[in-house]
């Protein structure tokens, strides 16, 4: 059975998302990075170019400063079957994507089991 793919959106520090993408690597997903240090606009604007050449199941997108909800959007049209998911450290952001209907989850270690619980339940 082929694993199930799953890109990173983020703009936080290196070592954060290599830490995330090898624990979900470990439990048997591919995994592919979208990302620089500090610059959610990156991310915004590569978003549709790395859906189309990486072809995520699942993506799993920072606050990054606001602008996840433009990144979700974008990744929704190229493939409106993607499972796009907030993962934020800033529970405005988080409670806002919930109120606009997407899955988010509140980053920090209390949080991580109920996002990998149900990144696993999403196969």
């Amino acid at each position: 059975m082929p694993k199930k793919k799953i890109l990173i959106c983020e703009d936080c520090p290196e070592i954060e998302v290599r830490n995330f993408s090898a624990l979900l690597e470990e439990m048997g997903y591919d995994v592919s990075v979208l990302a620089k240090e500090g610059e959610p606009n990156y991310v915004l604007d590569n978003i549709e170019e790395t859906v189309r050449r990486e072809q995520p199941k699942i993506l799993i997108i920072d606050g990054l400063e606001g602008r996840c909800y433009e990144v979700a959007k974008k990744a929704l049209k190229i493939n409106p079957d993607i499972l796009p998911i907030i993962d934020s450290g800033n529970r405005m952001i988080v409670e806002e994507a919930r109120i606009k209907g997407y899955y988010a989850f509140f980053k920090d270690y209390k949080s991580l089991d109920k996002l990998l619980e149900f990144i696993g339940a999403s196969q």
